[in-house]
Formats: structure tokens, sequence, C-alpha cells
């Protein structure tokens, strides 16, 4: 499966989750927290967009969308997010 976490922030959560996935993507708004989970997942593709502009992600190129903490933020526009997170998915 090809997995996407939007709001990855550092990745100590993700080595538990994501470190056997073959087809990974993690992506975050702050830089600093990229480098940090690129260093706890070596494997993956790391991103840095919005989770309400996913401009760096193709349409329908993910089966599961993971968002842990990120839908809990105020500082963000949920309608928009849910909108790139189905752009993302591939169907069905």
């Amino acid at each position: 499966k090809r997995i996407i976490d939007v709001g990855i922030g550092n990745g100590l959560e993700g080595v538990e989750l994501f470190e056997t996935c073959h087809q990974f993507t993690g992506v975050d708004i702050a830089p600093e927290s990229l480098r940090a989970a690129q260093a706890r997942l070596p494997k993956g593709k790391f991103i840095l967009n919005a989770a309400e502009n996913l401009s760096d992600v193709g349409d329908g190129v993910h089966d599961i969308y993971v968002s842990l903490r990120t839908y809990q933020s105020s500082f963000f526009d949920i309608q928009e997010s849910v909108r790139e997170a189905y752009r993302v998915l591939a169907p069905g």
C-alpha cells in the first residue's frame, strides 16, 4: 500500500507505524520536523506542504491517508484539508 502521513511532525510515532512500509510519504509544514522525521524513517519520501495544499502530491497516488494529530489543530482549514485528502487518495 502507498501511505501518506500528513502532519508527520518529527516522525516519532512513524517509526513504529511506517518503518517497514515500502511506499511511504511524510508531509509537514515545518522543515526542522521533516528533517527529524527523515532521519527516523530514511526509506520514506518527505514533502514540505500544508494539509490544505498538498501541491507537491499527485492526484490519486496514495491508498491510505493518515493524520494523527493535524485535525485537532485550529490553525488550518479543515474543509480544504479534507478536499486535498480525497484528491490524493486513489479511487476506491
